[in-house]
């Protein structure tokens, strides 16, 4: 699968998923920008591939500009074992709680984990090392 297939954005009433799928999903807002988006990719790409080891298959990536969603609809369709948001908050896609950046919060047996959107991290070291903290200890535990 190509790079320029990397959002998974699902427009129907249902997601689907790769095979690989581990139940870690990666909600966003891609941007109308080309140039942006591209910075959102590269920066997703390297978390996932280079930093985690991990492929891209194994995660779903919503996009909510896109889409407009709600958290229930996909825990109801597949399961969600972590939940990162990049630069986007909960309530937006329906969850009644806040969630501290840069932290991860176990709740309701998943994992969640806010950030900023990836065009600012990919302009701040400091963030991307705080994320990068977080990342670890949700995925190497």
């Amino acid at each position: 699968m190509s790079y320029e297939s990397f959002y998974i954005i699902n427009t129907g009433t249902s997601l689907s998923v790769e095979i690989d799928f581990k139940g870690y999903l990666i909600v966003y807002k891609k941007s109308k920008d080309d140039e942006i988006a591209n910075t959102q990719l590269q920066l997703l790409k390297r978390l996932i591939e280079n930093g985690l080891k991990l492929k891209k298959e194994n995660f779903l990536f919503i996009d909510v500009a896109n889409q407009q969603s709600r958290f229930s609809v996909w825990r109801k369709q597949i399961e969600i074992n972590k939940c990162i948001f990049f630069g986007v908050e909960p309530s937006e896609v329906g969850l009644n709680f806040n969630l501290p950046s840069y932290k991860n919060t176990t709740f309701s047996s998943i994992l969640f984990l806010k950030a900023d959107a990836p065009e600012v991290l990919e302009k701040n070291s400091a963030l991307k090392a705080k994320l990068w903290e977080q990342l670890q200890l949700a995925f190497n535990s």
